[in-house]
């Protein structure tokens, strides 16, 4: 999926002004590794988990977490969304436990 930002988005030194999300390249061991890290004792569905979102968005797009987590939040807000509607739509909602 291609997201394109609202502005020009700077990131070490390279503007940025679209970012390819390749959810489709994402396996199964990428979201299993994102969970184990993530999860505790009574946390979240996995898709309603930020850093798990995060985590799968960084894998997705070649990029350091650090990229999304430095996104002015509307864009931010954007992508994390992208990335729950299709965790939602393969069915990671529910609980992990």
């Amino acid at each position: 999926m291609k997201y394109v930002f609202k502005d020009p988005y700077e990131f070490e030194g390279k503007t940025y002004t679209e970012i390819d999300v390749a959810v489709e390249n994402l396996r199964g061991s990428d979201l299993k590794s994102a969970i184990r890290r993530h999860f505790g004792p009574g946390a979240q569905a996995p898709a309603l988990d930020p850093d798990v979102r995060e985590e799968l968005l960084a894998k997705a797009s070649g990029q350091p977490v650090e990229f999304f987590q430095d996104l002015p939040v509307v864009e931010y807000g954007d992508l994390s969304q992208l990335m729950l509607n299709f965790l939602l739509k393969q069915g990671w909602g529910e609980q992990t436990r």
